[in-house]
């Protein structure tokens, strides 16, 4: 049996018997993509690239391919992928121990940790890919991971051999929503105290939306610096919504309370509806810098970036 693992799609199985210790396969892909083969009696499955129009895969003591490109180099990328997702379930092991012995200190220091370990794996993954810009597997993999939007952008900028990709096309439109300069779509959302909030009802001179999650580190972090820019820049007309992405909207929101944000704050559902899908985030704390009339003026911008641009258009 044949799996491919198709990008936005469900995966793709093919079925051959064996005959003579030889099995064709057949599949129909609109884009390169990984696969593994699964043999009765094997401990393992055999992972591959399906990168050209025929690969041979042969079987002794170990399985050996021809004629794609890519699937050693896929081999390597697969390995540390696994490794780091075996380790990042650790953390979330030892976290989820921690949040049930309700040690604050414990958990503070693992979420600490989870940020530290998480953008290590991020930052592999990036070299893996910029070493090897013009590899299909590199293209996957970039595809399937989640960055900060100016990572993303940049990213993207480097992989234009796969311009043809149906998933390329995909990513293309999501970085066109929100781009500096366009206006963003009008959006309502429920507060943290059940009251309906509407982003074009807002009088403010500058708006900072603020796409974040309780569960990360980074996004409490985010907030403690953002308290300080609140204060010097809330009386000269910044306001702050806190979008934070939530799985359900009544426990959600006695948590979301409980962090006491002196701005903004409502809650978005995870969902292909949601806003956050909408406004193309991928990776949190996210942020976006409207004008009044909800012009973009930054996107995915740090603490220092925000209090310095906010300082120059002040001033004018």
């Amino acid at each position: 049996m044949l799996v491919a693992k198709v990008l936005y799609q469900p995966p793709i199985i093919v079925k051959a018997t064996v005959f003579n210790r030889k099995a064709d396969f057949t599949i129909t892909l609109l884009e390169p993509s990984p696969a593994y083969i699964w043999l009765e009696g094997k401990k393992e499955d055999y992972q591959l690239f399906i990168d050209s129009p025929a690969i041979y895969v042969s079987f002794d003591q170990t399985a050996f391919v021809t004629g794609s490109p890519s699937s050693e180099l896929w081999a390597e990328q697969l390995t540390m992928l696994t490794t780091n997702q075996e380790s990042e379930g650790d953390l979330r092991t030892e976290l989820a121990h921690a949040f049930f012995d309700n040690d604050s200190l414990a958990i503070r220091n693992l979420e600490q940790l989870d940020d530290s370990i998480k953008t290590a794996h991020t930052n592999q993954i990036v070299k893996q890919i910029l070493d090897h810009p013009s590899s299909a597997s590199s293209w996957f993999l970039f595809a399937s991971n989640h960055f900060s939007y100016n990572r993303t952008l940049d990213l993207f900028g480097k992989l234009s051999a796969f311009s043809s990709y149906p998933s390329f096309k995909r990513i293309q439109a999501k970085l066109a929503k929100n781009q500096v300069d366009t206006k963003v779509t009008d959006f309502t959302l429920p507060t943290v105290t059940g009251q309906s909030f509407t982003l074009s009802t807002l009088k403010a001179t500058y708006i900072l939306i603020d796409f974040s999650s309780r569960f990360f580190a980074a996004c409490h972090k985010r907030h403690n610096a953002l308290k300080q820019i609140y204060r010097t820049y809330h009386p000269r007309g910044l306001e702050i919504v806190t979008v934070s992405l939530e799985f359900n909207s009544t426990a959600s929101r006695n948590d979301m309370q409980q962090e006491n944000l002196p701005w903004i704050h409502v809650l978005d559902l995870m969902g292909p509806t949601s806003i956050s899908n909408q406004f193309g985030v991928e990776q949190m704390p996210d942020t976006i810098l409207l004008s009044a009339d909800q012009t973009v003026l930054g996107r995915d911008m740090s603490v220092s970036e925000i209090e310095a641009t906010l300082s120059r258009l002040l001033k004018k």
